[in-house]
């Protein structure tokens, strides 16, 4: 086993162990692979802090772009990383007091081989699968303006401010933080303790 891999597992054991037990009300849940293999659910806090007295609030949000095919998986560290970016996005959330929110994205043909792809990485509160280049998330963030490369895996860590009243919702202003275009910028980022500036 890697250092690099050595030091991410040996973090996410330590957060495990500070964050259990916290719950909030109405809670997002972010899940944990335990040492035995199988997933067990821990409360994130503060993952759902009540919004200001105007209904808006901030939200930090990880959107993952890959594929099941891509070559990306068969970098030493990635599947690692990316488990490793949902603490990262909680830690920065909890320290700001916003929301945070982890998108998976899988650009495979069928939604089934997206999801089984996803599922092995590990807990998102969304995903998007299936459909290929033209996958509904994929249109969004490659096929419009402003454009992401066509190309996975890719990381987006956005910063969103939303409105939310009598039952509407409305984007005031979303501001990307960080993009890395690569497994390996991926696992390099993650490797450096995942900077985010802004």
């Amino acid at each position: 086993m890697s250092t690099v891999i050595r030091s991410l597992l040996s973090r996410r054991i330590d957060r495990r162990s500070l964050l259990a037990g916290v719950a909030l009300p109405g809670a997002l849940y972010l899940g944990l692979r335990s040492a035995g293999g199988r997933d067990q659910v821990t409360p994130s806090p503060l993952s759902r802090a009540i919004p200001g007295s105007d209904g808006a609030h901030v939200e930090l949000t990880a959107i993952l772009l890959s594929s099941s095919t891509c070559a990306g998986n068969t970098l030493p560290g990635f599947t690692e990383a990316v488990q490793e970016i949902g603490w990262r996005v909680q830690e920065l959330a909890v320290e700001r007091q916003v929301l945070h929110r982890i998108v998976g994205v899988a650009t495979d043909p069928l939604a089934a081989d997206g999801l089984r792809y996803l599922q092995g990485l590990g807990e998102f509160h969304e995903v998007v699968a299936g459909g290929g280049w033209t996958n509904f998330a994929a249109m969004q963030l490659m096929w419009t303006e402003p454009r992401v490369p066509a190309q996975v895996p890719q990381l987006l860590i956005d910063r969103r401010v939303i409105h939310e009243s009598s039952g509407s919702v409305a984007i005031l202003g979303s501001k990307v933080m960080q993009h890395l275009r690569s497994a390996s910028e991926i696992v390099d980022w993650v490797a450096a303790g995942s900077p985010i500036e802004g």
